[in-house]
């Protein structure tokens, strides 16, 4: 099964240190992932917002 990821989950996994940053790393190494063509994109914007 795949799951479907967005940018939250990649800027969650990179700088949140408490429960849902695990949750997060757990998702990205757990399961083959598929993710928007935006996802890099998406991903520089959230963490110029702060997440």
């Amino acid at each position: 099964m795949s799951l479907a990821v967005d940018a939250s989950v990649v800027v969650a996994a990179l700088v949140d240190g408490g429960d849902t940053g695990r949750w997060a790393e757990e998702v990205l190494v757990a399961d083959h992932l598929v993710a928007p063509h935006l996802l890099p994109v998406q991903r520089s914007a959230a963490s110029r917002l702060g997440g």
